[in-house]
């Protein structure tokens, strides 16, 4: 495969009774063997940055699942391997809206438009939350980055919900996640809640000209975001 005049960021995801892993060669690294994880749920993902014009393989003796982002860069930067002991790992919020992320491709890492991580729901938790956008270009309130999510569900007969919505309510829609679903978010809030009994799992994709992590928090629910110092401070 070729990445042609677009950067990527392949993730794998898992290699099915490999214990071998997945082996990569492109034309900036030495050919690397890269271990898979059991599930999204067990283990840290390895990644691979791809840099334009840069040809690639990946290659495994009993299939991988794999994701696959990229969009159109502009400019050439290296080709980077990060391992699971490179992706940076954080908690965000608190009480039932907490949850675990994955940073993989932040803005540390060199890269044209994209920014990637991984975020965890436990059962019956909220992420996105409180409500935030960020589509619109306007520093330092808000960036413009556009996004997508890729859903897992543990284990995968259960759901999550996810509403999309903007402030006049020119969008409006409600969905229900299922385990390898997709939902692209363009524009709007996007919050995100598990069923309880089943963690909920999504890669995030983000894509903008800047590549600034800046969201806007919806006002109406702001106040929750003021009370996670008090609810830490109290679970201690």
């Amino acid at each position: 495969m070729s990445g042609g005049q677009v950067e990527n960021i392949s993730l794998p995801f898992v290699a099915y009774k490999d214990k071998r892993g997945l082996h990569i060669s492109t034309g900036d690294l030495d050919p690397h063997r890269i271990m898979t994880r059991k599930s999204v749920f067990a283990e840290k993902p390895s990644s691979i940055y791809l840099s334009r014009d840069t040809s690639y393989a990946l290659t495994t003796s009993q299939g991988a699942h794999i994701a696959q982002a990229s969009c159109v860069a502009e400019e050439k930067y290296p080709t980077v391997l990060i391992l699971p002991d490179q992706v940076k790992e954080a908690t965000a919020g608190a009480h039932n809206w907490r949850r675990q992320i994955y940073n993989i491709i932040d803005p540390t890492v060199k890269s044209c438009h994209l920014v990637v991580g991984e975020t965890f729901n436990p059962p019956g938790n909220w992420s996105s939350w409180p409500p935030h956008r960020h589509d619109h270009d306007n520093p330092p309130i808000e960036s413009d980055l556009e996004e997508v999510y890729y859903f897992k569900v543990n284990p995968p007969g259960g759901f999550g919900i996810q509403r999309a919505y903007n402030d006049d309510r020119s969008l409006d829609e409600t969905y229900v996640l299922q385990d390898g679903d997709l939902v692209a978010l363009p524009e709007g809030y996007h919050p995100v809640v598990a069923a309880p009994g089943y963690e909920l799992y999504y890669l995030w994709v983000l894509a903008g000209k800047k590549r600034v992590l800046q969201p806007r928090t919806q006002a109406t629910h702001a106040w929750v975001g003021h009370t996670e110092a008090i609810i830490k401070d109290i679970l201690r």
